[in-house]
């Protein structure tokens, strides 16, 4: 994963990357600072408030725990009490053990009930200040040894900071203003140590004044070692596990983008093909999801429908005296009609090629009246184009043609795909449509019989078509047979009253062009400035993403009008303002000065939007939240995850796994461990060398330890920071290849940190085998009760370390301090008192057991914390995982998306768009409106398609439609071919294929060239010609069965835009269109015909010979076969 949290770029401080940009590794560290501080932040107080509200139950059963664990810490006390006050004597010194014990008990009954997050804290800070109130009371009423007190309230802290939910500073203070009170009152409290008879084997008596140094000294090193550990565990766990929430909320951010994604593909396919028929695309999509597009296809069979074709006519010869977006107003002002009156006629739009508009009707949805519903919308039709060329005084004309026959519905192909009909009787459509003139309805015998006689109709010249007819031999077979044609009245009247066909359906007002998620941004033009200058303002890396995805502003536009891909959601941000610089401005922020209010206020507006979707979300998702942070995908007791797979991805993560932020790195926290373990051990060597160092030898000794310390532990610093940090291309030669591989072995590093671990139990086993007992402490038991937690704490190192592990070593380290304590138990140093009610000769007196139960204590701490952070590290990872998943599928999703919007608007189109400010498209408008010199308009034909292979007596003619599908998709992905990037596809349309070339302008000003493009179609129209011919000699038996093409090619301008009646439509008119879509209805098969036009463009790169056609266009000629020479060069 990458370093992107929640929109807030995250340091790569290891460089895994090798980015020269990156800085140096100091200023990368102070960059992490920053990346901790948002962690810990939960970047909003929105967020912070959810967090809270979602951990309560986390919360209070730490809260539980913590109050059991310190109940353990009062009956320590409660023992060495009662080991010092005589039998029958007055026991008020316990009154406050027991006070504590009930208020355990009722705080305990308390966390059941309905409480906030804040008043655990509160509960969590007062139970904390009045345990320790009552260590410092007992301590000043002689219940208390000064070693045990220090131990006491050392593992009160340090269970505070790993349980309760109170501030880090709040921590840190109470631990030293109870250091100050301890060290205060053993200042003043010389009685206390008279209470303790001398061994006679002490050697020697310090002076009052040095020896309280020492103790205060000693303890001192103490509480900073144990208060630094526990503040550096608290919050590394803090971070994991809110940077495990953010990972959360970010997942569910990109699954709401995710799902926004899917709504915006059900949009763009209702654009292309019937809700319906989206509905059933959509499930025999998901079917063959992940299988070859050419070998499925989604086709199904309607019959009886009946099938309208109509052309306008006029509106080519006003593409060079309109503008380019007066034209498309016009146009689409047709169109918006035409589609309200589909609707209301109860008719299907099914496509529109130029100024033809075909629809259908009695599919998807069957009508018995479909014939009627085709004539009432011809009839509406043929008077919206006679009002609308009187209202803008242009000679507009319409011919209609309505067949009754069956179909097939098809979605063919893998760009541009559109739903289609199919069968010969959308041929016989297409060919009455051919026959009509303007300005009339011509409609088919089949069609005649189904009008009531309220429509008017007179006789017109039969057509002939291709017809499949019963032969006793093959069943059916294809004959020329005559259909008698009529013509419809457009003076008749339609069935449908005015009023009613104007009504318009309910559709979306508006379609949106860009919702990218984090790392994709709308762009902007050149020529806007941005509204901020970087240098006056400091902006969160989050903040910045908010301007840029949601107000559709950019601060620097990539070099290429290109519009970006999606990202994941983790990619390194390009665009990304500069980190804070110091620590300063991380903690603090910027200068007053250099703020900007109404920045600001934008930035918080346009986060809470953010932190509002989120919210919503959680809201959602609580319950499976909930069980989340209770480490719902983890076993209780073994702490290992549920799922067999996932665990042992998890045990595949080795320290080898050089991610680039800290909170995911198993090899970079490992690092941290270790040089927070050298800092650790060298604190605890400082207060065990200020302990023994009072003589001459005791002092030799003490630094000969602390040197032993050192030299130990900075091997292992420097191996584990080799290993993060060195590389094969920094250390060539094989014995570093090796020592690299070494340092990064998890065996080898659980290993090492294993025997650093134990060195404080040396030491401490060190001072009682070979040292004399003395001043300060003048009993060992004294010695092992403070040094012993101390030691004990350490096993919570390293943190991504197995808790088993963990918990052995640390039970290695009790165990062997437990045993000392005992062994001492029998010896004269251990402290005795001549008012104790018990045996003098007892081993297990009160104040050992509780000694013992203090250690135990440690040990049980240990143990929690390492669950804890075994926890911690399982759940990261878990959540990293969710949160990848969640990004892989939103990434397909939204490719999924972005293919279906530019199947609708080509890519350069949509750039146009993002470059020009606009978001959206808005429903009866012209978004876009372009007039195209010089551009190509080439249409490709099966010729005998229907002729030799659509057979409707065989499976409906589907499998006829499937194999036409595998051409198609074959002519697609040649296309994606880089050498056509010119080239586009506009649309199939039956059994022809239309291309267009130089309609990207922008692209075309960057070729030397003129004519580049136009070479570019030529060469791709050859090369169907060798795809067709290597297609038949794979799958087609017989050269007479052989498919051929049919091409026409025509140059000229046209006018392309982008037009939204009732959805977006990209549509290219122009006289290039309809010629050559007539010329490859007419040409000759495996030829490419090409204008005279085309012909005078192309003269010096490509050769033509003169063709006579059968049925010649009635504009156009002289018209050529074209071939490209041989010396032409892509």
């Amino acid at each position: 994963m990458g370093g992107n949290l929640l929109g807030h770029e995250l340091t790569d401080i290891v460089n895994a990357t090798g980015d020269p940009q990156s800085g140096s590794l100091a200023d990368r560290l102070v960059q992490g600072i920053g990346d901790a501080v948002y962690c810990l932040h939960l970047r909003s107080r929105l967020l912070k408030e959810s967090f809270d509200r979602l951990n309560l139950p986390y919360v209070k059963a730490s809260f539980r725990r913590a109050l059991i664990y310190l109940s353990l810490l009062l009956c320590v006390m409660l023992m060495d009490v009662i080991s010092k006050v005589p039998f029958g004597g007055n026991r008020i010194f316990e009154l406050p053990v027991y006070i504590i014990f009930i208020g355990v008990g009722l705080l305990t009954l308390l966390t059941f009930y309905d409480l906030s997050a804040n008043s655990c804290t509160l509960m969590s800070i007062a139970f904390t200040t009045v345990v320790g109130i009552c260590i410092l009371v007992n301590f000043g009423c002689l219940s208390l040894t000064l070693p045990l007190q220090y131990t006491l309230v050392n593992i009160l802290i340090f269970a505070a900071y790993m349980h309760l939910p109170i501030p880090l500073s709040f921590s840190v203070a109470c631990h030293l203003l109870l250091y100050v009170g301890l060290t205060t009152l053993d200042s003043y409290s010389g009685s206390v140590r008279q209470d303790h008879p001398k061994s006679p084997s002490q050697p020697k008596v310090l002076d009052k004044e040095t020896r309280e140094y020492m103790v205060a000294t000693t303890c001192f090193y103490l509480v900073v070692a144990t208060s630094s550990l526990a503040a550096y565990v608290k919050v590394f766990n803090s971070l994991r596990f809110r940077a495990s929430f953010l990972r959360i909320c970010q997942a569910l951010l990109i699954k709401a983008k995710g799902r926004e994604a899917l709504s915006q593909q059900a949009t763009w396919l209702d654009a292309v093909m019937p809700k319906r028929i989206r509905i059933e695309y959509r499930k025999v999509a998901e079917r063959h999801r992940g299988m070859d597009h050419s070998l499925w296809v989604f086709c199904d069979t309607y019959d009886p429908v009946s099938i309208l074709f109509a052309k306008i006519s006029g509106l080519t010869a006003l593409v060079n005296d309109l503008s380019a977006k007066e034209l498309l107003v016009l146009l689409n002002s047709l169109f918006s009609s035409f589609d309200v009156f589909c609707y209301n006629c109860g008719c299907e739009r099914i496509g529109v090629l130029g100024t033809i508009y075909y629809c259908v009707s009695g599919c998807p949805k069957e009508r018995s009246d479909h014939a009627v519903c085709c004539s009432n919308l011809a009839l509406a039709m043929m008077k919206e184009v006679n009002n609308l060329g009187a209202r803008r005084r242009v000679d507009l004309e319409l011919a209609v043609a309505i067949h009754t026959g069956n179909i097939n519905g098809a979605v063919v192909g893998i760009e541009r795909i559109h739903f289609d009909i199919y069968s010969h009787s959308v041929l016989t459509a297409q060919k009455l449509l051919a026959a009509c003139e303007p300005g009339r309805i011509r409609i088919s015998e089949e069609v005649l019989h189904l009008l009531p006689p309220i429509f008017s109709t007179s006789p017109a010249r039969p057509i002939t078509e291709l017809r499949e007819v019963q032969s006793a031999i093959a069943g059916k077979k294809l004959e020329e047979v005559q259909i008698s044609t009529y013509y419809l009245s457009v003076k008749t009247r339609p069935l449908v009253d005015q009023h009613h066909l104007q009504r318009r359906p309910r559709t979306r007002s508006i379609f949106r062009l860009n919702f990218r998620p984090f790392g994709n941004r709308p762009i902007q033009p050149e020529n806007q400035a941005p509204k901020t200058k970087a240098s006056t303002r400091l902006r969160s890396k989050f903040s910045q993403f908010c301007v840029l995805n949601l107000s559709g502003l950019q601060k620097d536009p990539p070099p290429r009008h290109e519009r970006l891909r999606n990202s994941a959601a983790w990619n390194k941000d390009v665009h990304r303002t500069p980190k804070p610089a110091s620590i300063r401005q991380i903690l603090f922020g910027l200068p007053a000065e250099y703020k900007d209010v109404m920045a600001q206020l934008v930035d918080i507006e346009e986060t809470n939007a953010v932190d509002n979707t989120i919210i919503k979300e959680l809201s959602g998702s609580s319950k499976s939240l909930t069980s989340l942070f209770q480490a719902y995908p983890i076993n209780p007791i073994t702490l290992r995850f549920y799922d067999a797979s996932l665990e042992q991805n998890y045990r595949d993560l080795g320290p080898g796994t050089m991610k680039p932020v800290y909170i995911d790195s198993v090899i970079l926290t490992s690092a941290f461990d270790v040089v927070f373990l050298f800092f650790y051990i060298v604190i605890f060597t400082g207060a065990y060398a200020t302990a023994i160092g009072w003589e001459l030898t005791n002092g030799i000794l003490s630094i000969s330890s602390l040197a032993t310390a050192i030299l130990t532990i900075l091997p292992l610093v420097l191996v584990v920071n080799f290993a993060v940090f060195g590389s094969k291309e920094k250390f060539s030669g094989q014995l570093w290849t090796r020592l690299l591989r070494l340092s990064r072995s998890r065996v080898f590093i659980e290993l090492i940190c294993f025997l650093a671990c134990q060195l404080p139990t040396l030491e401490t086993v060190f001072y009682l085998l070979f040292i004399q007992s003395g001043e300060p402490f003048n009993k060992k038991d004294g010695y092992i009760i403070l040094f012993a937690p101390i030691a004990i704490f350490v096993h919570c190192l390293p943190m991504d370390s197995c808790y088993l592990v963990r918990c052995l070593s640390s039970a290695l380290s009790t165990g062997i301090l437990s045993f000392a304590l005992l062994h001492y138990t029998g010896y004269e140093e251990l402290q005795r008192y001549q008012n104790a009610w018990f045996y003098d000769t007892a081993r297990l007196q009160p104040s050992t057991v509780g000694s013992l139960i203090a250690l135990l204590s440690a040990w049980i701490l240990v143990v929690l914390v390492c669950r804890l952070n075994e926890t911690t590290c399982r759940l990261s990872f878990y959540t990293e995982g969710e949160a990848e998943s969640a990004d892989q599928t939103n990434s397909k999703t939204m490719l999924e998306c972005d293919t279906l919007l530019y199947n609708i608007i080509p890519r350069h189109v949509v750039n146009a768009l993002l470059a020009a400010g606009q978001q959206t498209l808005e429903v009866n408008s012209v978004s876009h409106a372009n007039y195209v010199p010089n551009a190509g308009i080439a249409f490709v034909r099966l010729t005998n398609f229907f002729k030799g292979y659509y057979r409707e007596d065989y499976q409906g003619g589907k499998q006829a439609i499937g194999l036409l599908n595998q051409i198609i998709c074959m002519f697609d992905r040649h296309l994606q071919d880089p050498e056509f990037k010119e080239v586009e596809k506009l649309k199939t349309y039956n059994d022809s294929y239309m291309i267009g070339a130089g309609l990207d302008a922008l692209a075309r000003d960057s070729h030397f060239s003129p004519v580049e493009h136009l070479l570019q179609m030529v060469k791709f129209c050859l090369d169907l010609f060798n795809l067709v011919d290597n297609f038949n000699s794979n799958y087609i038996l017989g050269e007479e069965s052989a498919f051929d093409l049919a091409i026409g090619m025509d140059v000229g301008a046209v006018c392309a835009g982008v037009i939204v009646s009732m959805c977006p439509r990209y549509h290219v008119i122009g006289s290039p269109t309809e010629l050559a879509y007539l010329l490859h209805l007419t040409a000759p098969s495996r030829k490419l015909v090409v204008s005279e036009a085309t012909r005078l463009e192309l003269a010096a790169h490509c050769q033509f010979d003169e063709v006579v056609l059968k049925n010649p266009p009635n504009f156009g000629g002289p018209f050529y076969r074209c071939f490209l020479t041989q010396n032409y060069n892509n």
